[in-house]
């Protein structure tokens, strides 16, 4: 038996409290543990059994273990998630969308929606039952006709197919349609949840996601959230970036102002080129007969550490009670669906990609759902995906945060060639948010018996 090398520990008046982040386990354990756990001489500690159960000792190589986990979940085929991309048009021009050079892209034909109904019977005739589905974009609200029909649609095709849908249907949206009538809408046919990005202080109706208008005045979207909020859970994305960033503090004042506190977070703005020296190829001439494309470069991102920093001193005050920091504390299988193999992207011309960065760009699709007419693209890009892994990375397998990250966003990696690792807020933040939770957590003084699971 040896100490995990994830463990983390916080000195209260009652003892010391101890976080291992490969099981999210938390106990208070007395001087006498800790001083083993540090010196690494547990074997004759009575709580060796407890301490082994909760991952704060272990035997044989511990990242085996994480890795096992990894690859259980890629090797599961009872889960669907969907991401359904019916236009990637948009009503707005967020500097920042990789999406800007598709703005003239058609929606849906029918075609293609009776072609995505067949593809999804026949994820359900694999077995996959557990069933996630979002509407993403461009903006969806553009194509709101076919969000509502197709979404009875798929529903009575999940439920035919034996499938289960967790959660209902979710959209992402910019809210600019989202009015109360459309919210009611929406939650007729069975979406039950909305994710609502928004970027700026001041909205100008283009670039800006706004939450004053120019008078100063609540902005529509604020106004268009809150209406939504009377039929659909919502969450609001801030968008982070080095433009914005000093904007913050008085940003989440107005959500707070117009109660909306608790009901958003925030997530960093992301630019793959910026951060690893290479351009996407987001159209590739030599499947598509169209140029390359590369994302625009503006706004600049802000850096991962100094968003880590952001979040401790300016959004993590604003959460109410230690709970809220759980989910950071949560180890992951895999950092998204991508890797797992369970994600499928549909987008306009009917292109099934891994990746919601991948919507639009046929080089990066598997396949395609009218498959008889337009086979894959590029079939090693499933091998792409599936070949993937965060072991196979120095800087994650040495990483004490890897188990809550697994790596992160790997398209970086699979598309990009990207030689810096894609690190997630937590790994700057770990201490400050084990501390916050350790102090709050009530637990018994004996290591042998007392334990809490962080998603507990």
């Amino acid at each position: 038996m040896q100490p995990s090398r994830y463990n983390y520990f916080v000195r209260r008046a009652d003892g010391v409290v101890g976080f291992n982040a490969r099981t999210g386990k938390f106990a208070l354990m007395t001087d006498a543990v800790f001083e083993a756990l540090n010196s690494d001489d547990t074997h004759n500690l009575r709580e060796l059994e407890s301490l082994r159960t909760m991952g704060f000792v272990h035997e044989g190589e511990e990242r085996d273990l994480i890795d096992a986990r990894f690859r259980s979940m890629r090797a599961r085929k009872d889960y669907l998630h969907l991401t359904l991309v019916p236009t990637l048009d948009c009503n707005l021009a967020c500097p920042y969308c990789f999406q800007n050079k598709y703005r003239d892209s058609p929606v849906w034909s029918a075609e293609t929606q009776n072609a995505t109904l067949d593809f999804i019977k026949q994820r359900l005739a694999e077995g996959r039952r557990e069933v996630q589905c979002v509407w993403f974009g461009g903006e969806p609200l553009l194509a709101k006709d076919i969000v509502l029909s197709m979404s009875e649609r798929i529903s009575a095709v999940v439920a035919s197919g034996g499938g289960r849908l967790n959660g209902g249907l979710r959209i992402l949206t910019n809210a600019v349609l989202l009015d109360g009538a459309t919210a009611r809408e929406l939650a007729a046919v069975g979406i039950k949840r909305a994710q609502i990005s928004i970027d700026s202080l001041v909205y100008d109706g283009c670039k800006r996601r706004g939450v004053i208008d120019k008078t100063g005045a609540p902005s529509v979207l604020v106004h268009h959230i809150r209406q939504a909020k009377e039929h659909l859970s919502v969450d609001v994305r801030i968008n982070v970036s080095a433009e914005n960033v000093d904007d913050m503090p008085r940003i989440m004042d107005v959500l707070d102002e117009n109660g909306l506190s608790g009901c958003y977070g925030v997530a960093r703005v992301h630019n793959h080129e910026e951060e690893t020296g290479n351009e996407r190829d987001l159209v590739s001439g030599a499947k598509t007969g169209l140029p390359k494309i590369p994302r625009p470069a503006e706004p600049t991102t802000v850096g991962r550490k100094d968003y880590a920093d952001f979040e401790l001193d300016h959004f993590m005050p604003r959460l109410s009670g230690a709970a809220k920091l759980l989910p950071k504390l949560t180890p992951k299988g895999h950092f998204c669906a991508a890797t797992q193999g369970h994600m499928f992207v549909i987008d306009p011309a009917g292109f099934v990609s891994r990746c919601w960065h991948s919507a639009g760009v046929p080089s990066e699709a598997f396949t395609n759902v009218h498959d008889a007419v337009a086979p894959a693209p590029d079939a090693e890009n499933t091998s792409a995906w599936l070949d993937y892994s965060p072991f196979r990375y120095r800087a994650c397998t040495d990483c004490k945060v890897l188990p809550l990250c697994m790596g992160g966003c790997a398209h970086p990696r699979v598309f990009m060639d990207a030689k810096k690792p894609p690190c997630e807020a937590i790994k700057f933040q770990i201490q400050e948010c084990v501390d916050t939770v350790a102090k709050a957590l009530v637990l018994e003084p004996d290591a042998s018996a007392a334990g809490a699971d962080c998603a507990g």
